[in-house]
């Protein structure tokens, strides 16, 4: 501790194991302030948190866990994930260290002076998710949403996925492995499943008793053929509706996949993604828009981008400046014909005239 006046272990990482881990600190006053927390989470700190199986898995893990060739194999893929952000103009904390990639958010580009990037933590191999209602909170959880756990599985263009130091594979066919696994954990079943893309054992698996017998899952898909898989597999689908013009399109596409399994596509709950600017001022809503759109704007579907007249090409040098971080110039490029990938206006009622017609197969509502 003479470096630090705190430091945290965890044996799932440190320890290879299931559970546990400590906090240690310097500080007496801090120390019983911390002592409250574990009351509201685990208990009193006099109960003990590990079983004896556990404890005894521990005391194995520390002693494997310093094997040079599997620290090197770990610690190697961290650094790899930590090279592909930093590539990408996404600042983190270095070095990265072998427990995880911790970003800098304060520098990362406006409109987004914090920024949660869930994916990062979760090595090629595994299931990659969105959000899910499932978490340690035993009061909140399922239970909560009722039963739902919006999982959103998707993993969205190529090049977002390479800006995670992931390798682009068959994210199609990964995404629907993802999908049977966790519809059947939701189960509560104990799964075994080897597929193409992804490997799960019966030691992963929820310990808590399904909330009812099926949780629907909502797929995200971006582009043709990943849309018309949420329509095949997913009980609803979170199609980005960018334009909102391009909701016919990305309907249509999810029909294809619903018509594939057999589905009615009006069975299916489809959640668009649409941007919204809206402002007293209208100079306001469009320069707040502008940002948004020079960000992603480059990387949307060519079919979605042509239903108001544009195409990829017309961000060539909006991406240039993007990637060169010069992104005030970047919006400047940003012309009037580009906000129609948004709707951009005031507050009232006359903004979202002729909306309906366009999102009328879409769910107005969260999933």
């Amino acid at each position: 501790m003479s470096y630090a006046d705190g430091c945290t272990m965890s044996a799932k990482k440190d320890g290879l194991v299931n559970m546990g881990g400590f906090i240690g600190m310097n500080d007496q006053g801090l120390y019983e302030r911390c002592c409250e927390m574990p009351i509201l989470l685990e208990g009193y700190i006099t109960y003990g948190g590990l079983s004896g199986r556990d404890l005894e898995a521990l005391s194995i893990g520390l002693q494997k866990v310093v094997d040079d060739d599997y620290l090197s194999y770990r610690i190697g893929q961290v650094r790899y994930l930590g090279t592909g952000l930093v590539n990408n103009y996404i600042p983190i904390i270095n070095p990265p260290g072998g427990h995880a990639v911790y970003c800098g958010c304060k520098g990362l580009p406006p409109p987004y002076p914090t920024v949660s990037i869930p994916r990062a933590s979760y090595r090629r191999g595994t299931i990659y998710r969105g959000r899910c209602a499932v978490n340690r909170n035993r009061s909140s959880g399922l239970c909560k949403e009722g039963g739902r756990a919006v999982l959103g599985l998707g993993l969205h263009t190529e090049k977002m996925i390479e800006w995670l130091g992931i390798e682009v594979k068959d994210v199609i066919g990964r995404t629907k492995e993802a999908i049977e696994i966790i519809r059947r954990l939701l189960k509560g079943e104990v799964v075994d499943y080897h597929g193409k893309e992804l490997d799960w054992t019966t030691q992963r698996y929820p310990r808590f008793r399904p909330y009812r017998d099926r949780i629907p899952i909502y797929a995200c898909g971006f582009g043709e053929k990943y849309l018309s898989m949420t329509g095949e597999v997913g009980d609803g689908s979170l199609p980005m509706i960018t334009p909102p013009e391009s909701a016919g399109y990305m309907v249509e596409a999810i029909k294809k996949g619903a018509d594939k399994s057999g589905r009615d596509v009006r069975d299916i709950d489809i959640a668009g993604c649409a941007w919204f600017s809206v402002s007293e001022s209208m100079t306001s809503a469009r320069d707040t828009i502008k940002k948004i759109i020079a960000y992603f704007g480059p990387y949307l579907e060519e079919e979605a981008l042509n239903s108001v007249g544009l195409s990829p090409g017309d961000f060539d040098k909006i991406k240039g400046l993007v990637l060169s971080g010069k992104y005030s110039e970047a919006e400047s490029l940003v012309a009037d014909d580009m906000l129609r990938l948004a709707v951009v206006g005031g507050p009232q009622r006359r903004l979202f005239q002729g909306l309906k017609e366009s999102l009328s197969p879409v769910s107005p509502k969260s999933p």
